[in-house]
């Protein structure tokens, strides 16, 4: 009962003090009033113990922390008996105490943590100075840049180069909010751009460029499949984003399937012989192609130039054929020799023939379907040579016109020709007056000879022909003086120096002209008429005598 009653006092004196101070276990503090971390209870004795100053000694009276960090009050109870050990913060925003004496600082600031020992109905305080510093550190970001999709959200990775820094003391800030937003650390790409977020503790601020952006989903070249002439350069066609505004309009990896047709060269598309290849483009994993068809190079006329090919080389023979061509009723070809095979042919054999073999269907309608077939002055020159025969024949091997050189050209050979028989209602068949054929060229500007397979004109071994120029404008015949005679190799065979003769079964008499006839003999009788009349009148006069 004593060492109740003197508890009793000792408390009273102390809340008559204004002490936040209570050690009495079953009294019933304020709400409001800090409550004493109490330490465990040594073992009773049998015997008590006096309490005195020297109960309770404190090694250190003052310490100084960091936000934070922790720190054990260095202290020492000196005695044998049962007693009570608490300790309190007099401001916990400042600095926290545990039941073990534990200081943890909070925040900048100073405070102090009152020890209450309490034993035999006696109790002794003691008092130790507590100051808080603020903590130094800042937030380190794992990545310089971040990448965001609009739309989505993202935790940035950061670290504290303090460890006793609290993530919850972090400021942050985004320098374009209407690109994204940042939370404690959290990033929402809102639309795309850039933006700098920073974080700011203990008044150090470091940045990480955040960059929202649009995944791409699919490319496509506009248009899809496109032409490129032989020879001809054009502009890559422009590639579509999908979606539009995607973030990633970086330069496509461009790819051609069969470069022998098609080559890239300084972003253009250039084609190098007739095919189809595709050109693939590809970003990561997204890929689209573009075809294209590799066509004849066009003329000034709209003709698409067919490259001829060496088929084949025989003795004192070169053959050549258009090998890779899609022939469609209704266009235009110009053939193209191949000028350098052509030159090292010829310079290796004086005489020699160059065999063209053309597609029948483009035969047809006099080579309505064919632009030209020409054989440029320059491929010949400064070669020298005694004769070069250059014969059509069709892909069945039949021979048509031929055409021979001997001396060097004066000008670009057109070997295009048309051959039709002349119709009754020709303004042109009353001065031939039976069975003939037309023979026009292109203009030449040479004596040149021509060889013509006698099945076109439905000739026989031996029939004789007889060759004419014709003035279409004065519709006149102009004897050229050959007779061709068809011969065993079943050929006609002549020279000409302009671009249209008639060719004809029997040779034109001079007075075939009817008009001309007719003439002579109205002429005739009226000379008749005139001298009768002249007579019968001189007759009258010596009568009259």
């Amino acid at each position: 009962m004593k060492t109740i009653l003197v508890s009793l006092i000792v408390n009273s004196l102390l809340f008559s003090t204004g002490s936040s101070l209570v050690h009495v276990e079953d009294y019933k503090r304020p709400s409001n009033e800090l409550k004493p971390q109490v330490s465990n209870v040594e073992t009773p004795t049998n015997n008590p113990v006096e309490l005195d100053e020297n109960a309770l000694t404190i090694n250190k009276t003052s310490y100084q922390l960091t936000e934070g960090q922790n720190e054990t009050i260095a202290y020492k109870v000196n005695y044998e008996g049962e007693y009570k050990l608490s300790f309190t913060s007099k401001d916990e925003s400042i600095a926290t105490v545990s039941n073990k004496g534990i200081i943890t600082a909070v925040k900048a600031g100073s405070t102090q943590v009152v020890l209450v020992l309490e034993a035999n109905g006696k109790t002794i305080e003691k008092t130790v100075d507590v100051t808080v510093t603020a903590a130094k550190g800042s937030v380190v970001f794992a990545d310089q840049e971040v990448y965001i999709v609009r739309g989505s959200e993202t935790t940035l990775n950061y670290s504290l180069s303090n460890s006793s820094l609290s993530e919850s003391n972090i400021i942050w800030n985004s320098s374009k909010p209407s690109v994204a937003t940042v939370e404690n650390g959290k990033i929402k790409g809102l639309s795309i751009g850039e933006t700098t977020i920073s974080a700011t503790i203990t008044g150090n601020k470091t940045t990480v460029k955040v960059i929202v952006t649009v995944p791409l989903r699919e490319i496509k070249f506009n248009p899809e499949e496109i032409e490129v002439s032989v020879g001809e350069k054009i502009e890559i066609p422009e590639l579509i984003y999908v979606p539009y505004d995607t973030s990633s309009k970086i330069k496509p990896t461009l790819v051609v399937e069969d470069p022998t047709i098609l080559e890239i060269e300084d972003q253009e598309l250039v084609g190098l012989k007739l095919g189809t290849t595709t050109v693939k483009a590809n970003i990561g994993r997204i890929v689209t192609e573009l075809k294209v068809n590799v066509i004849p190079k066009k003329t000034d006329t709209g003709a698409s130039v067919i490259p001829l090919e060496v088929e084949q080389t025989n003795e004192n023979q070169l053959v050549l054929s258009a090998k890779e061509y899609d022939y469609k009723k209704g266009k235009k070809y110009a053939f193209e020799f191949p000028k350098e095979a052509i030159q090292e042919f010829v310079s290796e054999n004086k005489e020699s023939e160059i065999v063209i073999v053309i597609e029948e269907a483009l035969l047809k309608e006099n080579m309505n379907g064919i632009d030209s077939i020409t054989l440029t002055q320059d491929t010949l020159e400064g070669i020298e040579y005694d004769s070069l025969t250059l014969r059509l024949i069709n892909s069945a091997n039949r021979p048509q016109v031929g055409f021979v050189i001997k001396e060097p050209l004066k000008s670009d050979l057109n070997l295009k020709y048309s051959l039709t028989e002349i119709k009754d209602s020709s303004k042109i068949y009353p001065k031939v007056g039976g069975k003939s054929y037309r023979l026009q060229f292109q203009p030449i500007k040479q004596e040149i000879g021509v060889i013509v397979d006698a099945e076109l004109l439905e000739s026989n071994l031996s029939t004789m022909h007889f060759l004419y120029k014709y003035d279409e404008k004065e519709n006149k015949l102009i004897d050229t003086n050959q007779e061709i005679v068809t011969d065993s190799s079943n050929s006609l065979s002549f020279n000409v120096d302009s671009n249209d003769y008639i060719i004809t079964f029997s040779r034109i008499s001079r007075t075939n002209d009817k008009s001309l006839i007719i003439g002579l003999l109205v002429t005739i009788i009226a000379m008749g008429g005139i001298s009768t009349f002249i007579y019968i009148k001189r007759s009258r006069k010596k009568n009259n005598l």
